[in-house]
């Protein structure tokens, strides 16, 4: 099965396309070594010094995968996973976020992961805000550092609000794992959203016109009655989709 390809750089060297079997575990390897190690929660958490942690996360990859709404970047030349990005398609009072969040529990760094995400979550309930009951989420945004500076991080969101944008008008461009079961189209995202850990998809954020729901103070959350180091402001972010 072809990829679907949804954009390519100014250059012609890099695609975006839809993540399939044949990119996985490209991805997820972009997630072990360039997102983990450097995204401010997960630096928090400390999930790199937790093996079982990481597993919790390539579990989270995979089911988010079989969704059919992720996008990697890729290198044309030698076919290799530069970049990746995870969109996790959400509806309000799921039983999916619990389980996922339950999974989490399992090791004390995935669980302060988690915890750190909700406490950030929480300070704005987008589904109760924007009045709507599904949403796609862009989560674990990952480069390779010799692939960095080059737009690819603010490509790859570009092209999961467009391929939320086709869902959200009835077009099922998802693209199953395998290349042979089909997804269905529903349930269909009315917004798209990210937590923006870093000063670099803040500035994609504005770039890309999205809407700030709410600036999180991370100092304000504790752990043991302190602050955790490293973790300054995320930004809770949104656009309707139209």
């Amino acid at each position: 099965m072809k990829p679907t390809i949804w954009a390519t750089n100014e250059d012609g060297t890099i695609e975006f396309v839809s993540l399939t079997s044949e990119f996985l575990e490209g991805a997820i390897e972009v997630t072990r070594r360039a997102c983990i190690p450097n995204e401010a929660a997960c630096v928090a958490a400390g999930v790199t010094k937790c093996e079982g942690s990481m597993k919790k996360i390539e579990e989270f990859v995979i089911i988010t995968a079989k969704q059919g709404a992720s996008i990697v970047a890729i290198e044309k030349k030698s076919k290799r996973v530069i970049g990746s990005i995870f969109n996790l398609i959400r509806v309000y009072g799921s039983d999916e976020d619990a389980a996922i969040n339950e999974s989490f529990s399992s090791f004390d760094a995935s669980k302060l992961l988690c915890d750190i995400l909700l406490y950030a979550e929480e300070q704005c309930n987008l589904f109760e805000r924007c009045n709507v009951d599904c949403l796609l989420e862009m989560n674990l945004l990952g480069i390779l550092p010799e692939f960095r500076r080059r737009g690819i991080g603010e490509k790859m969101i570009e092209v999961s609000t467009e391929l939320a944008t086709k869902l959200y008008k009835g077009i099922n461009v998802k693209v199953p794992l395998d290349g042979t079961e089909e997804l269905s189209l529903e349930p269909r995202p009315k917004l798209i959203s990210a937590i923006f850990s870093s000063p670099y998809t803040m500035k994609i954020g504005r770039s890309l016109n999205y809407e700030i729901a709410a600036t999180v103070d991370m100092q304000k959350f504790l752990v043991n009655d302190k602050p955790l180091p490293g973790l300054q402001h995320f930004t809770l972010e949104f656009k309707k989709l139209e």
